[in-house]
């Protein structure tokens, strides 16, 4: 959704819930946490327009609510 509001889509699907939005500072990524990939919560990104959907973590702990440094 845009800052203004509306122009709400979405950008990832799947059995598993995702949540916990973060932008980068440069604006290019999104960062959240996923169950998708395997059932267990994990962080991935994604560009804001729906490209290149990406994993990060890959253990087998519960990995929540990306906070980026700046």
């Amino acid at each position: 959704m845009s800052a203004k509001g509306g122009d709400y889509r979405r950008l990832t699907s799947g059995p598993g819930a995702s949540g916990g939005c973060e932008y980068s500072p440069d604006g290019k990524w999104l960062f959240f946490h996923t169950e998708p990939f395997d059932g267990h919560a994990r962080i991935a990104r994604i560009r804001p327009d729906g490209s290149g959907l990406e994993q990060l973590t890959f253990d087998d702990r519960g990995n929540w609510f990306p906070h980026l440094s700046r």
